[in-house]
Parts: C-alpha cells; sequence; structure tokens
C-alpha cells in the first residue's frame, strides 16, 4: 500500500516591529484616532470639550485635562481609556443611530503607547506668525477707513427742511439739492399701504385691510402696521421664495425627467 504523506508548511509573517523613534503623530497616530475617535472628539462634535485632531490639542485636553502626557504613556487618559476598551464607548445616547463600535487593536495600543513614551513627536508645530509674515501695521495703514473710528458727521446744511422725516434725509437731500432735485411728493396714505404691502408680502392689500388703515386716526397707524406685516406668516413667505430657490427647491419628486413617475410632493 502506497502510503503518500502530506507536509503542510506554515509560513508566518512577522508582524514589522514598531520603531518608535520614526513614530509621528500625522503619520502613524492620527490615522488612529480619524478611525476610532474623531467622530466625537473632532470633526463629528468636541464630546466634553475634548478635540484629538493635533498635538497640540491632545496637550491641551478638555474637562478631565490633558489627554497625553508626553513620556508617560501610563499617565495618559489617552493610552488609559483606548488599553481599557472603554473608548470608543460601548453604546451612543445618539436617537436613530446602530452603534456597533469596534476597539482598537493590541498593535494599535502599542503604537499609541511608544509614541506618547517617546516624547509624543509631530510633525506640526504651531506658531506664532513672523514679522515677515504678518507685519505691523504702519500710520498709513491706519487710515485704511476699517481702522478709523466711526465719527457722528454733522448733518449738511438743506433748503428743504420739511421734507426731512429722518437725520438720512438730510444727507440725501444735500445731495439732490446739489443737483436741483428734491424728493418726489409724498405718497398719499392708500399709496403708501400699497407700496408697504407689495415689499413686505408681495401682494396688495385686501380692501378691508385699506378700509382699517383709512379709518385709523392715530399718529402710529404706519409703524404698527409695518410691525403687524413683519409678524404676519405672509412676510415669511414672501421672503423665503430667495433662499428657496438658492437652495434648487422643488415641489416635485422624480428623477431622469421620466414624466409618469415625476409626481408632486404630498405635502
Amino acid at each position: 500500500m502506497r502510503v503518500i504523506l502530506a507536509i503542510a508548511m506554515v509560513c508566518v509573517v512577522p508582524t514589522d516591529p514598531i520603531s518608535a523613534a520614526d513614530l509621528t503623530f500625522e503619520k502613524d497616530v492620527a490615522p488612529i484616532l480619524k478611525t476610532y475617535c474623531w467622530k466625537c472628539h473632532g470633526g463629528g462634535g468636541l464630546a466634553n470639550g475634548l478635540d484629538l485632531r493635533r498635538r497640540d490639542l491632545l496637550l491641551a485636553g478638555g474637562k478631565s485635562g490633558p489627554a497625553i502626557v508626553p513620556g508617560q504613556a501610563d499617565q495618559s487618559l489617552l493610552y488609559n481609556k483606548l488599553k481599557s476598551g472603554s473608548m470608543p464607548p460601548a453604546n451612543t445616547t445618539e436617537e436613530n443611530v446602530v452603534y456597533a463600535p469596534v476597539p482598537t487593536n493590541d498593535r494599535q495600543q502599542e503604537i499609541i503607547r511608544q509614541w506618547i513614551n517617546d516624547g509624543a513627536r509631530s510633525e506640526y508645530s504651531p506658531r506664532g506668525l513672523s514679522e515677515e509674515e504678518d507685519p505691523a501695521l504702519t500710520a498709513d495703514d491706519r487710515q485704511w477707513w476699517a481702522f478709523v473710528p466711526p465719527v457722528r458727521s454733522p448733518l449738511p446744511v438743506i433748503k428743504a427742511v420739511r421734507r426731512v422725516r429722518d437725520p438720512v434725509d438730510h444727507f440725501l437731500l444735500g445731495q439732490l439739492e446739489k443737483r436741483q432735485l428734491s424728493f418726489s411728493n409724498e405718497a398719499g396714505p392708500r399709496e403708501l399701504l400699497l407700496r408697504l404691502y407689495l415689499d413686505l408680502t408681495g401682494l396688495p392689500p385686501s380692501y378691508e385691510n385699506i378700509q382699517q388703515y383709512l379709518n385709523d386716526s392715530s399718529p402710529d397707524r404706519y409703524e404698527r402696521k409695518v410691525d403687524e406685516l413683519l409678524a404676519s406668516p405672509a412676510f415669511g413667505q414672501h421672503w423665503a421664495q430667495h433662499w428657496l430657490d438658492a437652495a434648487g427647491y422643488s415641489d416635485i419628486v422624480g428623477v431622469d425627467n421620466d414624466g409618469p413617475i415625476i409626481k408632486l410632493h404630498e405635502e
């Protein structure tokens, strides 16, 4: 009887040793933190005031203090939280979120441990701008309008003083009178009400609105009407069209310009 022996050879590929001297935050640590931590401590949010996106931010820490202590991994909150498995957390307080955290593995924890113990090196160090990059303001620079404190200008002297309703009218009339012009004739109460409705709601006033306004003899009827229209739903509906247009809002749903499947929104 012929006996065939099958010898299985197992090839074990050793894991590359971790060289602490070569570890940097950007190259080795940030990818780990981005995967496991940045959702809550980075671009996705700043839970407990902690941001883990840069070395200096780890040193600043959050409500519980610095996240790392360079040279002392065992005293660093970041390493201890990952090593104990308490971070990422086992569950989430977010509603309607399926959360299945995956803990860091031994190699990732070792990278962070050695990185901290070696001094927590980083290729980027925040610094202030140099004099060349941010030169001091000169006396001429400070004459730019943005650096000049506002000063109340004297009101221009005008002829048509009776046309003034507001201090701004002095400046408007001052320029108009230089050109031998003036304001248009004042609008009557009916015309003024029509302009107000069209400007604020995009619709003309109803007959009842007009009669109510004309029968109101109080001196502040116009101001009260302005407040009334600004507080009305019609004001919001009229001006919302601008940002709805910018957002590309549409009352229909459908794709590929297929007529049979395009329909109006139910609400």
